[in-house]
Formats: structure tokens, C-alpha cells, sequence
């Protein structure tokens, strides 16, 4: 996979009984959106530019992250299930030009998901935990 492949991919993070943040970032668009299910107040939408775009897919870029679920066909059926594991629940979605991955957190790399965790929060300056 290459960078420019990658058009966009939501991020999902759900607590249980906490609630959840929904983060879409459109890379070919060049905005960010923001909804989280706690607040209504918090959600908005910023535009990105072109040194946070390559940011961005030099994140999914690094030897590891995508490549044993970019051979594997897409299941819609993935979804964040925080009630069982009393955990947080991260769900990320990735559109590229001609496939959706579809990731359960437990299935990436922990130091990954920091590093993705801390270029969202670096973005949006605000923490994405609930």
C-alpha cells in the first residue's frame, strides 16, 4: 500500500457507559471532523494542510501497521465491543482507492495506536479520551 492510496479512515473510540468519539479525517477533502457522543458541544470540523496530511499517511506508512490486514478481505461485520471487556474500544476504518481495511484495536500494534492517539489529540487539541 502506498501513501497516496490512503483517501480517509475514522477512528472510533467507545468506553463503556462512557460513550464514544467518532474522529473522520478526508485526506483527498483535507478536513477533520469531530463527534463525540457525551457532548454535543465538542464536535466540529477543522481543515488540514498539506505537512498534516503527509503526517497522517506517513503514520499508516511505518514497516508492520497495515500488512497482515491489507492481504485480508474487508468484514463489515467489526465492531467496537466495550460492554464485554469493561476496556476502552478503538475501531479504525481505513478508505483507500480500492478497498476499506476495517481494524479492531486489539488487533494493532499498541505502539501504533499511541502514536495515532497522540497525532489526533496533536490536531485536534483536545485529548481523544473519554
Amino acid at each position: 500500500m502506498r501513501q497516496d492510496e490512503i483517501l480517509a479512515f475514522d477512528c472510533e473510540l467507545t468506553v463503556y457507559r462512557k460513550g464514544s468519539i467518532t474522529v473522520h479525517f478526508d485526506l483527498q477533502q483535507r478536513y477533520f471532523s469531530w463527534r463525540e457522543s457525551r457532548q454535543w458541544c465538542n464536535n466540529f470540523i477543522r481543515s488540514l494542510t498539506d505537512e498534516q496530511i503527509m503526517e497522517l499517511r506517513q503514520l499508516f506508512m511505518e514497516p508492520g501497521v497495515l500488512e497482515k490486514h491489507a492481504s485480508q478481505p474487508a468484514t463489515p461485520d467489526i465492531h467496537c465491543d466495550a460492554g464485554h471487556s469493561g476496556r476502552d474500544c478503538i475501531l479504525l476504518t481505513i478508505n483507500c482507492l480500492d478497498r476499506e481495511l476495517i481494524i479492531n484495536g486489539e488487533d494493532l500494534d499498541q505502539a501504533f495506536l499511541k502514536k495515532m492517539r497522540r497525532q489526533i489529540e496533536k490536531l485536534s487539541r483536545v485529548q481523544f479520551r473519554l
